[in-house]
Parts: C-alpha cells; sequence; structure tokens
C-alpha cells in the first residue's frame, strides 16, 4: 500500500491510531528494518511512524532519522507532518498550547549520523515546508492554543534539561524545547521531503514550574493533546493527498541509497 501522506509520532500520539483500521509493514533499509503503519482513516489514508518504534523502545538521541526516511519515502511518502513534544520556555505559551514551527536552533551537538551517501550541505534557510505550513495553518487556525509560528530548540535528551539551560534556550530566542524535532526535520530535508512539525507543549521549562517533571506526565498531557488534534490532522491528510507536488521541496536530489531492493518486505496486517 502506497502513500503520498505521512504523520511522525513520538511521545504520546497514539491517538492518530486509535479507531483505525491499519496495515502494518515491515520496510527494510541498510540501517535496518523499520516498521510503519498505513493508516484508513474515513476521508484519509496515510502513513504513520513512531519514531521510537512501535513499543517506544528507541531513547531520542539513538533515533535512525534517516532510515525512518528512506522507509517513508519507499511507502510513497512526498508530504510529512511531525508531531512533537516539547516544554515551553516561555510563561505565555502554555501546557496545551501547539505551534506550527518555522525555524529550529541546533542548540547542543547531535550524535554522529548516518546520512547520504555523498556528502551534501543541507540548505535550511526555510527548514519547514512553506506549502506544507499554510495548509496545517488553515486547518488549525481556529484550535484553541495554536501558534501559526514558533522556534524549536534541539537538545540531545533523554534528559530533561536544566533551569539554567532553560534560561539560556529562551535568551538565544526559542520558544519550545524538544529532543527529536530538530535532527527529523534535517532528515526530512536531506531527503527531499515536504516537512513540517506542530509542537505541542506537554510542560513548561525547567524553572518556570515548581513541580517536578515526569515523563509520564509529559506523556499524559500529549495523548489529550493529539486526541484533539487527529480530526484536523486527518482533514490536512485528505487535502494533501489530492494536492499537487510541491514546487519548491520536491522530493530533491537526494537518492535514497538506504533502501533495500524491495522496500517493503514484509506484510503484517
Amino acid at each position: 500500500m502506497m502513500c503520498t501522506v505521512g504523520i511522525v509520532g513520538g511521545t504520546g500520539s497514539r491517538p492518530i491510531m486509535r479507531g483505525s483500521r491499519r496495515e502494518e509493514h515491515r520496510v527494510a533499509t541498510r540501517w535496518g528494518p523499520v516498521d510503519v503503519a498505513v493508516i484508513f482513516g474515513e476521508t484519509a489514508v496515510f502513513a504513520y511512524l513512531h519514531r521510537h518504534g512501535m513499543g517506544h523502545t528507541v531513547p531520542p538521541h539513538a533515533i535512525r532519522h534517516e532510515a525512518n526516511m528512506a522507509a517513508l519515502r519507499a511507502m510513497g511518502v512526498r508530504d510529512l507532518i511531525g508531531i512533537n513534544a516539547v516544554g515551553s520556555l516561555r510563561t505565555d505559551l502554555p501546557v496545551g498550547s501547539f505551534v506550527l514551527l518555522d525555524d529550529f536552533i541546533a542548540a547542543q551537538s547531535v550524535p554522529p549520523r548516518d546520512g547520504p551517501t555523498a556528502v551534501r550541505h543541507t540548505d535550511v534557510s526555510r527548514p519547514y515546508c512553506e506549502r506544507l505550513r499554510s495548509m496545517i495553518a488553515r486547518e488549525l487556525a481556529a484550535c484553541p492554543g495554536f501558534r501559526s509560528a514558533g522556534v524549536m530548540a534541539g537538545v540531545v535528551g533523554p534528559r530533561f534539561e536544566t533551569a539554567s539551560e532553560v534560561r539560556m534556550l529562551r535568551q538565544l530566542g526559542a520558544d519550545v524545547v524538544g529532543m527529536t524535532g530538530v535532527p527529523e526535520a534535517v532528515a526530512a530535508r536531506e531527503a527531499g521531503l515536504c516537512y513540517a512539525a506542530i509542537a505541542c507543549v506537554t510542560n513548561l521549562g525547567v524553572g518556570l514550574n515548581p513541580e517536578r517533571l515526569r515523563h509520564a506526565d509529559v506523556e499524559l498531557e500529549m495523548e489529550t493533546i493529539v486526541a484533539t488534534l487527529v480530526p484536523s490532522l486527518i482533514a490536512v491528510a485528505a487535502a494533501l493527498d489530492s494536492s499537487a507536488p510541491c514546487p519548491v521541496c520536491g522530493m530533491g536530489d537526494y537518492c535514497c541509497s538506504g533502501l533495500s531492493s524491495s522496500p517493503t518486505n514484509a506484510l503484517n496486517s
């Protein structure tokens, strides 16, 4: 089953799959197999990939973003929406808000990445596809808590930030902080995919909230936010599926050499 639209989720993103029929595919890449589900919604069919693995076993710093992009391309995806759980760096961006990112700051060095076989210096002057962002913004504009632009600070994780790091990132101009969104955006750009990301605020940064930060609380809040977003995400997926390809992002000049000769080599439906 081929899909032109994909959604990548992580912590708390399982409501995207809830209540819909799905087919599970295992896609072979040179980085190893990647599990991708095809979701059959009422009005749209799209590919769903859990960046931490379907069992949430892969920590943020160990995600194989290149493998994920190769697998999605093998499934026919050209338009990709990332859903990220993030911490807010601003008191006026409360828990429950969601931000359509328009830029990022790679705030910490990232682990070595096994990217394209040829050296590429990827342009990220516009790291997120403007066509895709505009379509998402139209759909989410009326939703309470929606912000049409914002900057993500990318950190490695899996630990949370210190209070001093939160102050520093805010002074650098970031609005939210997350562990997976920046390398995923870069990998999508390298793969020639149209990519946009919605950052869902699950907690205030350390120092902005007197409570201790627990991952279980982050996951619970994220599930609540994603559940409210699902109808809009499906509407966007349906609109994208019938739209013309992006004239700017296209599929790039990246050769997805990480694919096996038989991309979808297992079907567990």
